[in-house]
């Protein structure tokens, strides 16, 4: 009789086995319908953002154009805002389509202190209308010459983000220091601000898609996407943070090359 029981527990098995591997595939599908789908329609989001940004570079160019020759220092610098603009709306509609991603191309060496202080100037100039908030760089002089492999672009996307992310954690009077140096066969670029702080039990939530601190009008998008293309430069990012005292956030590169 427990030879029996066996045999029809191992019938019985076998019976409802493919019936949980066909529910489970199924399950999985539908998953995915839904993924593919809710990609679709942020694809399409982009592009009409994509759209809709370049009217007004049209203008600006055009407004940069007409102050050609000017001697106003800030003028390079309005430039190379418009150039970066115009970089992330053309990436917004080559991306516009999920069913055919970009090709892979592995990125190139960049001196990594070059694109730290084209991304310092740019925010000196937005910290105008924020006079109790000081930006400072400390850049170790080995370090600033590394050149990471990392697309420029991206990584002045991450840094700008984060910078931004310190500004807004002040309330009112305050400094953002951005430190770069190498440690060890790495380059390590530190965004330290003396804002509120996080509490621990949020700082594993902060770069999860869509989830936002602090900020009522956030997407939840900006240390998501920094974590993801620092990952896809085999590096990573960390945060630590206290209550009251401030945050930092540590970009970690892989270095690879020294001018």
């Amino acid at each position: 009789l427990p030879e029996q029981r066996i045999q029809y527990i191992r019938h019985l098995f076998s019976s409802i086995s493919p019936l949980v591997q066909n529910a489970i595939e199924s399950y999985r599908q539908q998953v995915l319908a839904k993924e593919l789908a809710h990609a679709a329609a942020i694809g399409k989001v982009a592009a009409q953002v994509a759209h809709d940004i370049c009217s007004p570079l049209t203008a600006l160019d055009m407004v940069s154009h007409s102050l050609k020759g000017s001697n106003d220092p800030q003028f390079d610098l309005v430039k190379q805002s418009i150039i970066r603009i115009r970089q992330i709306a053309n990436d917004l509609l080559r991306k516009k389509s999920y069913n055919h991603p970009l090709p892979h191309k592995d990125p190139e060496a960049h001196p990594i202190g070059a694109l730290i202080r084209e991304v310092a100037a740019e925010k000196q100039v937005e910290l105008l209308i924020r006079p109790g908030v000081e930006l400072r760089l400390v850049l170790e002089g080995d370090a600033s010459k590394s050149c990471p492999k990392i697309d420029p672009d991206k990584f002045k996307r991450v840094l700008s983000n984060v910078i931004n992310n310190s500004v807004e954690a002040i309330d009112k009077n305050g400094t953002v220091e951005v430190k770069l140096a190498r440690v060890s066969d790495q380059i390590e670029v530190s965004i330290e601000d003396t804002g509120r702080g996080i509490c621990a039990s949020i700082l594993p939530k902060l770069t999860t898609r869509g989830y936002s601190f602090g900020k009522p009008s956030g997407s939840g998008l900006g240390l998501f996407y920094a974590k993801e293309t620092l990952e896809s430069a085999t590096g990573t990012l960390e945060i630590r943070s206290q209550l009251g005292r401030g945050t930092t956030v540590i970009l970690k590169i892989p270095s690879t090359a020294a001018l």
